[in-house]
């Protein structure tokens, strides 16, 4: 029972870690990105390709093709699918949740 306690601790540590890296790095973002898609993609280009290195320069390329190429909002798919390829589904859910 005591390693069953402790693998659930670690869990829920790894979880809340998780969670704090995307807020520290998502959290101005729904506050301060004003001026529409066009400006929102070139935030998320110097936030997401050139200081945090999180994708690179062509995965950012295809990600803006594929959001542009979707119905709805394009910066929102491609904010929630960057913190996705980041670090999975809860930080893309917690993203998305920041953005609106």
């Amino acid at each position: 029972m005591a390693l069953t306690s402790k693998m659930g601790s670690t869990t829920l540590r790894a979880t809340a870690l998780r969670a704090w890296k995307v807020l520290r790095v998502n959290w101005h973002l729904g506050v301060t990105a004003f001026g529409g898609p066009p400006v929102h993609f070139k935030i998320f280009n110097e936030k997401f390709v050139q200081k945090t290195k999180w994708i690179d320069e062509q995965v950012f390329q295809e990600l803006f093709s594929i959001s542009q190429s979707l119905s709805g909002p394009a910066s929102t798919k491609m904010l929630y699918c960057i913190n996705l390829i980041q670090d999975g589904p809860i930080s893309a859910v917690l993203s998305f949740l920041i953005w609106r």
